[in-house]
């Protein structure tokens, strides 16, 4: 990591545009860097400053933004909406905003824009990003008047409005694989997607010597149903640890 000798100076989180794999990660690396840096003692000597594009808010889910704000501003974590990055100066260490807006940095982390593969963005296929656009309901293919019942698009390949995340995919591939069956069988299309159900972990503390032992939740929701309030606790930490090192096992079928 290359801030492991870092003690002195500004970082700088610059989350460049949507869409990115995970919508909370620049907000839990923000406290989880905080954190990191307070277990080195240096967080005194540290600015550690978030920069998003044109929003008015950390999170679309209104719980895990209201938390966010909260505990960014009890940590001292500075963010700034609605910068629009228009250059980066590694000469100076300035990132400037198209309005002029000039971030000094000493460690500047990037976050680039997620984007699909380049085959899907040549053939014509997907949209200008490389996603596959679907019915957000069936995942079966469409694409203006073009439509295409027998082709199911899935996880990151998709243009939905969803995150491009793990849990996403496992909730739709119940669909597909279900359908696909059914396909097959002839019976046709017979389950739908529910619709947008995301997990999405949210960890605000490590397991150092000088915090709470490592704080995380797995806040959920879909198109219709936000996340209900909610706090990060030690349960959380320990349950997203045992999920993580379970995973391997689970997909190697052991």
């Amino acid at each position: 990591m290359p801030f492991r000798g870092f003690n002195r100076g500004t970082i700088v989180e610059l989350f460049v545009e949507s869409p990115i794999k995970c919508p909370i990660a620049p907000l839990k690396f923000g406290l989880m860097l905080d954190d990191y840096l307070r277990d080195r003692g240096v967080r005194s000597s540290v600015d550690i400053v978030l920069l998003y594009p044109p929003t008015d808010h950390l999170h679309a889910q209104p719980e895990v933004n209201k938390l966010g704000r909260i505990l960014l501003e009890e940590r001292g974590v500075k963010y700034i909406f609605n910068f629009s990055v228009s250059e980066i100066r590694p000469e100076e260490k300035v990132v400037v905003s198209d309005k002029g807006e000039r971030i000094k940095y000493d460690l500047l982390i990037t976050i680039p824009p997620h984007r699909g593969a380049k085959a899907i963005r040549d053939s014509g296929i997907g949209d200008p990003y490389g996603f596959v656009p679907c019915d957000r309901y069936t995942l079966q293919y469409r694409k203006g008047k073009t439509k295409y019942d027998e082709v199911y698009v899935i996880g990151d390949a998709t243009a939905l409005e969803v995150a491009k995340a793990a849990s996403v995919a496992h909730y739709q591939s119940d669909v597909v694989v279900e359908n696909l069956v059914h396909d097959i069988t002839g019976e046709g299309l017979q389950i739908r997607y529910r619709g947008g159900e995301t997990i999405c972990p949210m960890l605000t503390d490590l397991y150092t010597q000088h915090g709470r032992g490592g704080r995380a939740w797995l806040p959920w929701w879909d198109y219709k149903v936000n996340e209900m309030p909610f706090m990060t606790t030690r349960f959380g930490w320990w349950f997203i640890r045992a999920f993580y090192l379970s995973l391997p096992l689970t997909m190697r079928g052991g």
